[in-house]
């Protein structure tokens, strides 16, 4: 049985002298106390064994009693000898690091990470009194609607629309109609040029992506549309349909008034005779093809409550006030002044 532990390397310096002094002498103590220890373990296990082999009962009883109670002893003995190395070990390794660096090193091989360099903590630094701190995410800023490209007093592009609008009739903005209908226009599209197809078929036809288009002959109409493309001039949207025969992609593409039929009644078409509202409702000037959608949320408005996508203002604008002109309808101010941010776009 090993009793003596390894004696660790003394620490250096004043700290590692100190040590020494009050380690070395114990260590020598310990280890005379070891020799007379094992010498009594030597005598005491003799002495158990002879009564162990004794003939008379009491005394095997009693040397089996002091073998197990030696046993007992010696196993504490180690247990303190082990937990004395351990506290050694830790005290020279809390007075000096590098001697638990080295003493690591010794018993295991591997060296040890090296202990960081004791530093002081960080105070917390205060802003410069005129510093601002930043925000961690700064909220995006609203996107504004871009002002027209240029006043459309001074765009040539602008100036014939511009005089036709100074020479309509500008009156105060009316109320709803109560009396309006809708079949006081005609209570469907016509064929007004003679040419053996209705207004719708006429529109799309016009209006479809060249190259794109399928028709065929229906009674006397030969080109009635069965498929084609369209690029909504409200939105840029492209609009693709394969089957106009079915219910809902034929609704996907709808015809247009650019002046809306109740903005025209509101605006003098209440006191046309009803031949002058159907061909007003079948112009080709007057219509266009568009998305579905689209239209119905136009709806009856005027430039001052809906508007297209920019691109396509300038067209509108012009297109509304051509329509008004040709058909001598009144204006109100708002109306007006829509109109005239719209031509700005030019």
């Amino acid at each position: 049985m090993q009793l003596i532990p390894r004696i660790p390397r003394l620490p250096g310096g004043g700290a590692g002298f100190v040590a020494a002094i009050v380690i070395v002498p114990f260590l020598v103590a310990w280890f005379v106390l070891a020799l007379i220890y094992r010498a009594a373990v030597v005598a005491t296990a003799a002495i158990g064994q002879r009564m162990v082999r004794s003939a008379n009962p009491e005394a095997n009883r009693r040397g089996q009693v002091l073998l197990r109670r030696q046993k007992e002893l010696a196993v504490g003995v180690v247990v303190g000898v082990v937990a004395l190395g351990v506290a050694v070990n830790a005290s020279t390794s809390q007075n000096d690091p590098r001697g638990a660096v080295e003493s690591q090193t010794a018993t295991t091989g591997v060296p040890s990470e090296p202990l960081p360099a004791p530093s002081r903590p960080a105070s917390p630094i205060s802003p410069a009194p005129d510093a601002v701190p930043a925000e961690p995410n700064p909220p995006s800023p609203k996107r504004e609607t871009p002002a027209p490209a240029s006043d459309p007093g001074t765009n040539p592009l602008a100036q014939s629309a511009l005089k036709q609008l100074s020479l309509l009739k500008v009156v105060d903005r009316p109320r709803p109609s109560t009396d309006y209908d809708r079949d006081a226009f005609g209570s469907g599209w016509v064929d007004v040029d003679r040419n053996g197809c209705n207004q719708r078929d006429d529109v799309l036809v016009r209006d479809a992506v060249p190259g794109t288009l399928k028709t065929g002959w229906q009674g006397r109409c030969g080109h009635d549309v069965l498929a084609g493309t369209w690029i909504d001039p409200y939105t840029g949207r492209k609009i693709l349909l394969t089957d106009m025969k079915e219910l809902h992609q034929s609704m996907a593409v709808q015809i247009d008034h650019i002046v809306p039929l109740a903005e025209a009644w509101m605006s003098g078409a209440s006191e046309w005779s009803k031949d002058e509202r159907r061909l007003f409702a079948n112009n080709l000037e007057e219509l266009l093809a568009v998305d579905g959608p689209t239209n119905q949320s136009k709806g009856d408005d005027d430039p001052a409550a809906w508007r297209p996508r920019k691109g396509f203002q300038c067209a509108y604008a012009k297109r509304w006030i051509g329509v008004k002109s040709r058909w001598e309808l009144a204006v109100d101010s708002s109306e007006v002044q829509a109109l005239r941010e719209m031509l700005g776009y030019c």
